[in-house]
């Protein structure tokens, strides 16, 4: 296996940020099919852009990318979010994104990122960090579950009839 770079992503990498974007969320559809996440590409670009521009530049944002052999194959993004004051801890990390090209799953490269992420936010002095999962994402769960992240909260839908 190549050297992998961890590294904070760039303006020049918003194109292919924004594809393995539409990777992650391709993925997500093979969970939540009835969800249908995807917006038209003509919505999607310009709305992704600006979201990952947002946490290029964001000093309560991270946005980073793990290279290997020069190409990205995986990618993080993260904020600081705020919950109303009345809550004890209402400053918390949370991951937005974090994804890893299929042929370079099982690598460490997503515990890498996660832990960049959790540097971050312990810089930021933050006690608490979050991130959202499919619950029939069984692969997924149990990574997270291995990084020391445990279940929460469960966000329950239902289609309006």
């Amino acid at each position: 296996m190549a050297k992998i770079n961890i590294r904070k992503a760039k303006l020049k990498d918003l194109n292919t940020l924004v594809k393995l974007n539409t990777e992650l969320l391709r993925h997500h559809l093979k969970f939540e099919k009835e969800l249908d996440a995807l917006a038209p590409p003509k919505k999607r670009k310009p709305a992704m852009e600006k979201k990952v521009r947002q946490r290029i530049y964001s000093k309560n944002s991270l946005a980073i990318v793990a290279e290997e052999s020069n190409q990205i194959v995986g990618y993080l993004t993260a904020s600081i979010k705020q919950k109303p004051e009345y809550f004890k801890i209402n400053k918390y990390g949370h991951i937005h994104q974090l994804f890893v090209r299929p042929g370079f799953r099982n690598k460490g490269l997503g515990k890498a990122l996660f832990k960049e992420a959790e540097k971050f936010f312990k810089k930021k002095g933050l006690k608490w960090l979050e991130v959202d999962a499919s619950v029939k994402n069984l692969p997924t769960k149990k990574t997270y579950n291995a990084l020391g992240m445990r279940g929460f909260e469960t966000i329950m839908v239902k289609k309006v009839q």
